[in-house]
């Protein structure tokens, strides 16, 4: 029925995972490939690629080994989802719209679908108990569910993402090009990791964006109608949240810097402009 992949480093995670999963999953066949990548570490694109080659069932889960399942008997409602032909992968996190630039699977809490316990916390955005599922265009790689075929006409991009990041934004876009993308809110998971956001992911991002990603953006679900102002305004803003986290030497701040001059001189663009040249003149102080 259902192959989990999961790329492993530490051992005692992977064992809280084993039992987490033989804990919840409910009665039905599944398997899980446990490929360890410490000793020759892999891209994940490489490990999963190798684990959807290994499984012998027609559903995938593409998993992180810190997180894990709190509702029980979880599969059924996610299976039937995975089973409408346009059908594409299915996660706990995701966004509705990806505007033209880099970055991560989520560009602002308006666009953001969320149901994760974040190392102990619970990390909800949109979240409505009434819908069990919501078309988004990325998913958030801590859990990606997908049927075989689908994975096998369109597996991981191991020539472009050669480390541990960008893998999952790049896979959810390419499947949104054909397939529907949801989030999952009729089944609760943890996740004991916030991420990391170090500078090689500023960098890959940067270059998987500028490789594929801008060829294709802006995307959104159908129900999302922005004009061609609109987009520009939220292009702006997120230009100016990012310049205010990024840091000053890093090659994607710098993008950003760029992309943040060349938006018209409105009122709110030069409000902007003023914080962040105040914000640098706190930080030298």
């Amino acid at each position: 029925m259902l192959s989990i992949i999961v790329s492993t480093v530490y051992p005692e995670r992977l064992e809280r995972f084993r039992r987490n999963v033989a804990e919840t999953i409910g009665d039905i066949p599944y398997e899980i490939i446990a490929i360890e990548n410490v000793k020759n570490p892999r891209s994940l694109a490489n490990v999963y690629n190798e684990g959807g080659s290994r499984a012998r069932f027609p559903y995938l889960l593409f998993m992180h080994e810190d997180a894990g399942f709190i509702t029980r008997n979880w599969f059924e409602d996610i299976r039937r989802k995975l089973d409408e032909p346009d059908c594409g992968t299915v996660g706990f996190a995701g966004s509705k719209l990806m505007f033209n630039m880099p970055g991560g699977w989520g560009m602002g809490l308006k666009w953001m679908y969320v149901n994760v316990l974040q190392c102990g916390e619970v990390a909800r955005a949109n979240y409505d108990a009434n819908t069990p599922f919501v078309e988004v265009v990325t998913i958030d790689g801590l859990a990606m569910f997908v049927r075989k075929e689908v994975w096998a006409e369109n597996p991981f991009d191991e020539e472009s993402l050669p480390g541990f990041h960008c893998y999952d934004v790049d896979f959810s876009l390419n499947l949104s090009l054909k397939y529907r993308n949801y989030v999952c809110f009729c089944v609760d998971v943890y996740h004991d990791s916030a991420g990391n956001f170090d500078r090689v992911w500023l960098d890959q991002t940067l270059k998987i964006y500028e490789k594929k990603w801008k060829h294709i953006l802006p995307r959104a679900v159908d129900n999302i109608h922005l004009t061609p102002s609109q987009i520009k305004y939220e292009e702006e803003r997120q230009c100016f949240r990012f310049l205010k986290i990024l840091e000053k030497d890093s090659v994607l701040r710098n993008f950003y810097k760029r992309r943040f001059m060349n938006y018209p001189l409105t009122l709110r663009h030069f409000e902007h402009l003023v914080k962040l040249v105040l914000g640098l003149a706190q930080k030298r102080r």
